[in-house]
């Protein structure tokens, strides 16, 4: 589905009319993913960013469906959004069902009605924080139209998380979002010291690391210092059955 360039520019203006930096921050985040499932008269949508965990969850959906699929991706620890964050690109599937990149996640939704996505980085001062995504129940092969369309919202989530990290909000997801930040420089070089030592993409690094923390209860920034400080240290892989065995959430 084509969509107008125009009416994107109208939903979009309308937000910022609206001035959503002085509502509360979710509340504001949930309008402006209802405003993208509406301009892409889409069958749900969700917004997903990082904690102080460095793990995405998602923090609105516009119904059960997309939060159904937003909680499968934490679970699984690999998706689309998964794959948006650490790749910092837009990330689509014309047909879930067909998608072999992501076999965990496949099987966790096949019951759920979720046949195709799009979906967008986050980013705040430069870093990628989480996933702008919309959801249809039948298989869509996205235009270039609908990727400027889903970019133009993002942004505007992206301007009421920098606004709201600037005046030092006391909210939860601005806490997160600040720790993770403050955390990502370290994270990012373990993942590129893991990529060169063991030749991983940059998805199966992160892995490493998120395993490593997750079977040794500590936090992914202590297992990224540590590949730092020790040229010989590889972080260490869980049994298969433990819940560490899974990827990035």
């Amino acid at each position: 589905m084509r969509i107008d360039q125009e009416r994107v520019q109208a939903s979009v203006e309308r937000l910022r009319a609206a001035d959503l930096r002085s509502g509360e921050l979710e509340a504001s985040l949930r309008e402006v993913i209802a405003a993208t499932q509406e301009i892409f008269g889409a069958d749900g949508a969700g917004l997903m960013l990082l904690d102080d965990q460095d793990a995405l969850h998602y923090v609105g959906a516009t119904d059960g469906r997309s939060a159904a699929f937003e909680a499968a991706q934490e679970e699984c620890g690999e998706g689309p959004c998964v794959d948006s964050l650490v790749h910092d690109q837009v990330v689509s599937s014309n047909d879930l069902e067909a998608d072999e990149r992501w076999p965990k996640l496949r099987a966790a939704v096949s019951g759920i009605g979720v046949r195709s996505m799009l979906g967008v980085p986050i980013h705040l001062g430069g870093p990628t924080v989480g996933s702008l995504n919309v959801l249809r129940a039948e298989p869509t092969p996205w235009d270039d139209s609908e990727i400027a369309a889903i970019r133009a919202h993002g942004r505007v989530i992206e301007e009421l998380l920098g606004a709201a990290v600037l005046a030092r909000q006391q909210h939860t997801i601005v806490g997160q979002l600040t720790e993770a930040l403050e955390n990502r420089v370290t994270i990012e070089r373990a993942v590129g010291v893991l990529m060169a030592r063991k030749g991983l993409d940059p998805t199966g690094a992160f892995n490493e690391l998120r395993r490593s923390a997750r079977s040794t209860r500590r936090r992914v920034q202590e297992v990224a210092a540590e590949v730092l400080a020790d040229p010989s240290f590889a972080p260490p892989e869980p049994p298969p059955d433990e819940p560490g065995a899974r990827g990035p959430s």
